[in-house]
């Protein structure tokens, strides 16, 4: 799932323009098929030019590419906006998609984004799930790594054998595996952030819940924090100072609230731009903000940074006690095209009133999709010009905070009069677009103007 916060976006605009990516297979047509026959591991990007997500994974592909062309390991890349049979075959809903054939068999690539993350994921999928060790060999094997050893008095035992079907399962792709004989059986969890510690029960859950740092660097651990789902609360530090006391403290209050928000830390500096962005000051560092993961909505917190402070700030938001900073562009002050513009401060007032009915398109200025849609959205305004109850509007999704959770650009919400939000998936023609308001809007088919004020039901 694409989360499009302002965040993720930002990464983009940080990648360098001359990317090396000579070991980076380009795939169309005509020699996907015998690329992926003819070599027994390929991961695939399927991307579009223009998705900022696309261009901030272009170093770090490329630096992959480079690193594993001598292990056998292709990474080839496919321009899904061109080649739009290989997309629709590999069933691509999402820039970018990531696919990982092996001897020729696709399956979802579910790894994370960055050069070591995906040596890491194909070499760990190419090769067993475990490697098999010698006890002097443990150490410079978990050297600077996340690491999970198992030590078995037999490799034929019930234990050893759980012990590989675990060391298979996706969701511990970040972790390398290892086996030893030795005289009892043990297994043992090491991490670049702690001492090492004695596995005890379930082993998937152990390795989840102990092996990464409750509060970790972005953005290297941005897959993961979107995949827990929770509000994300990002310290701003700079790098160049002694945060360990600070991080000790945010880590205390992270203890308290863990699964009710999630807290990381970012280099200040570097991100300051996201630093305004999330509502916050940029001149003082460091400082703190959440924000939340589905919708766009963010707290930037102004209050000491102790952990109890921390810990009450993080519970009030995710009670709904404190209530989010929303960033908005300024009123237009000429709205009568025929599509509204929308902002934050008006966007209860156009599109929440509940007395209109409202198909609104949430949009980036620079999506080529978007791009695409605006020529048609302009001609389903016009259509309704004449109904003043009928809103076809539109709001620049980057630039303007909402509490409406959305996935992509564009995306089409439906507003029906005094009704329920109504996700739009039909087609983007005129054609599709009026059927879908003729169906769902109360206020369709010619209704007065004086159909908004009757009493609703």
């Amino acid at each position: 799932m694409i989360q499009f916060t302002l965040f993720a976006l930002f990464f983009a605009a940080l990648v360098v323009a001359d990317v090396d990516e000579k070991d980076v297979l380009v795939l169309t047509k005509d020699n996907f098929d015998t690329t992926v026959a003819d070599n027994e591991f390929v991961l695939v990007e399927f991307y579009a030019p223009w998705c900022g997500h696309c261009k901030k994974l272009i170093p770090e592909y490329a630096k992959a590419a480079t690193e594993l062309a001598e292990s056998g390991i292709k990474l080839g890349k496919v321009d899904a906006t061109v080649e739009s049979e290989l997309a629709g075959k590999y069933e691509v809903r999402g820039y970018p998609t990531l696919k990982w054939f092996r001897g020729g068999k696709p399956s979802d690539y579910s790894g994370g984004r960055t050069a070591d993350d995906i040596v890491q994921w194909t070499k760990k999928k190419s090769g067993p799930p475990s490697k098999e060790l010698k006890a002097d060999e443990v150490a410079d094997f978990v050297k600077d790594k996340a690491a999970v050893v198992g030590t078995f008095k037999s490799r034929t035992s019930d234990a050893y054998k759980t012990f590989i079907e675990t060391a298979k399962d996706g969701d511990l792709d970040d972790f390398l595996f290892a086996d030893v004989e030795g005289d009892e059986d043990k297994i043992e969890l090491y991490t670049t952030f702690a001492d090492v510690q004695t596995v005890a029960g379930d082993l998937k859950d152990f390795v989840l819940g102990k092996g990464y740092p409750l509060v970790d660097e972005l953005p290297a651990a941005w897959e993961r924090y979107s995949k827990k789902g929770l509000p994300l609360a990002i310290l701003f530090v700079d790098p160049s100072q002694d945060n360990k006391e600070l991080l000790a403290t945010v880590t205390k209050a992270a203890e308290q609230v863990k699964d009710k928000l999630s807290f990381s830390f970012a280099d200040g500096i570097r991100f300051k731009q996201q630093i305004e962005r999330m509502g916050g000051d940029t001149e003082t560092i460091p400082g703190i903000a959440a924000m939340k993961l589905s919708g766009k909505a963010n707290y930037p917190y102004n209050g000491e940074l102790t952990a109890d402070a921390l810990q009450a700030w993080a519970e009030g938001i995710a009670d709904g006690s404190i209530k989010p900073h929303l960033k908005s562009e300024a009123i237009p002050e000429n709205n009568d095209g025929p599509v509204t513009v929308v902002v934050g401060k008006t966007f209860n007032d156009i599109v929440k009133s509940g007395k209109k009915d409202v198909l609104l398109e949430i949009y980036a200025p620079w999506c080529g999709h978007c791009k695409s849609l605006a020529p048609i959205y302009e001609e389903l305004g016009a259509a309704y010009a004449d109904n003043e109850n009928i809103v076809i509007a539109k709001i620049d999704g980057t630039a303007n905070d909402f509490d409406v959770e959305y996935r992509g650009f564009p995306t089409l919400k439906f507003f029906p009069a005094g009704g329920d939000m109504q996700d739009y998936e039909g087609g983007r023609t005129l054609e599709d677009l009026k059927a879908y308001i003729e169906a769902n809007a109360v206020n369709a088919a010619g209704d007065d103007a004086d159909s908004g004020d009757k009493d609703e039901l």
